[in-house]
């Protein structure tokens, strides 16, 4: 019978995802300190040069370090015995067929994962496969299996999940008698010496992604600015002439916004229609002139232009807050999400205009009413058994009326895990004699408080 060698890869996930972190990262950084730095490929009309570029670079270099995370075993089935020896020939197995108990296959799409175990439930060998496998690898792989179970004769059993996320894999058990010869397993020293080669991969790795996350740091820290005044008095947007712009006149409206007494910018080019005389910054995205109400893009790199918001009475617009605005209709809260991201409160009853404040971080009142604003767009409610003239913040997780002590749910805990954006009541609080002695620390005239959990 002709013997075989089959070639078998094992791929180590771990290090894996780790090389191709760094190296992504390590692209980023790349790409936007030399876009910074006004290398000839970095467009500064276009962010996305420097990103896909460099991406475009740290795909070969992933692959070429497939040593990292691809190693190589080889397994003999020839004269009733199976031997398996890594790339270098080195012995990792040796013994007779009677040996293996348990074959487990995984074969999905293009992932296919082996394991084999001895009689002892000892691990013989594992073999991964994925998208980065050579077909040809994996049909050996396939190969092997069939040829294993073959020679010893495994019957199928019944399928089942390994893991939670795993894909179903199914077992074979063998159904040759038990052998009278021990298998000749790999030497410690070799285990060890496997085992440290594993070590200093993933130690290669860490190395590297500290390293270029200090890059990043360093990056941020010695980049330039986003709009400057060089030494000639001519006004850039990231190392580029803005035509038109009067140095002594320019200022910074938003990071990526600015204006000088004629015109208004973004990113270095000139906004037609809006008025610079009277055009001001409302947050970090929405700004207002006489005209109107305006966003920056939310994905800046796609667009070339601010963006005015339709449905508002720009006459009458105004902040109230970080996320809260009102025109002579409504109140406004900020979903940065939506394609319009000034969106007019409809909760029943509606919030008085004239009279609304924000109230810390999570609620607005107006003379009558309380409501509340989760976090991250959703629709704020009205606050029905607080009293709104009384209701003040106490800091910015916990608030009170003239009976009440209120807390912030949000990112605290309890059995089953964190909590949703929502409120609470902390009941025994006296309200009238609560305040707050240090960040997380607060009393009344009957005790101390530190808020951990919720009460519910």
């Amino acid at each position: 019978m002709e013997r075989k060698i089959y070639s078998l890869p094992r791929l180590n996930k771990g290090i894996m995802v780790l090389t191709l972190a760094t190296l992504m990262i390590a692209a980023l950084v790349a790409g936007f300190a030399l876009g910074r730095n006004h290398m000839a490929w970095a467009d500064a009309d276009n962010d996305l040069k420097m990103v896909i570029l460099p991406l475009l670079v740290a795909l070969p270099l992933f692959l070429a370090l497939k040593p990292l995370y691809m190693r190589s075993y080889r397994a003999d089935l020839s004269g009733g015995r199976l031997r398996i020896t890594t790339g270098q020939g080195r012995e990792i197995y040796d013994g007779p067929l009677q040996n293996v108990h348990t074959i487990r296959v995984s074969d999905v799409g293009q992932n296919y994962v082996l394991r084999v175990w001895d009689r002892n439930s000892a691990a013989i060998i594992t073999v991964t496969c994925n998208m980065l496998t050579p077909g040809k690898r994996t049909g050996q792989v396939r190969e092997f299996v069939a040829e294993l179970i073959r020679l010893t004769g495994a019957e199928k059993g019944e399928a089942m999940a390994v893991g939670k996320f795993s894909a179903p894999a199914v077992y074979y058990h063998s159904t040759m008698p038990c052998p009278g010869e021990e298998a000749r397993l790999a030497p410690e020293g070799l285990k060890q010496q496997l085992r440290s080669r594993n070590r200093k991969a993933i130690a290669a790795v860490v190395v590297g992604f500290v390293a270029v996350m200090a890059g990043l740091i360093w990056v941020a820290a010695a980049s330039k600015g986003v709009y400057e005044i060089d030494e000639l008095g001519v006004v850039t947007f990231r190392g580029r002439p803005v035509e038109g712009a009067v140095a002594k006149e320019f200022r910074n409206l938003t990071y990526l916004t600015a204006k000088d007494s004629s015109h208004v910018y973004f990113r270095g080019k000139v906004q037609p229609g809006l008025d610079a005389r009277t055009i001001r910054s409302l947050n970090s995205f929405l700004l207002a002139d006489r005209g109107g109400i305006y966003r920056e893009p939310s994905f800046p790199v796609f667009s070339s232009g601010l963006k005015r918001l339709e449905g508002v009475d720009y006459t009458s617009f105004r902040a109230l807050g970080n996320s809260l605005f009102a025109d002579r209709e409504h109140v406004f809260y900020l979903d940065v999400f939506a394609s319009n991201p000034v969106v007019a409160v409809s909760e029943e009853p509606r919030p008085d205009p004239a009279t609304t404040v924000e109230v810390g971080v999570y609620f607005f009142k107006d003379s009558r009413r309380v409501y509340f604003m989760p976090t991250g767009g959703a629709r704020p409610r009205y606050c029905s058994e607080i009293d709104a003239p009384s209701f003040e913040q106490v800091s910015w997780q916990v608030y009170k009326d003239g009976e009440r002590v209120y807390f912030v749910t949000f990112g605290l805990t309890q059995e089953g895990g964190n909590q949703q954006a929502g409120y609470d009541v902390l009941r025994g609080a006296d309200a009238p004699t609560f305040h707050m002695v240090d960040h997380n620390v607060f009393e009344d005239k009957n005790t101390a408080w530190t808020i951990e959990k919720s009460t519910r």
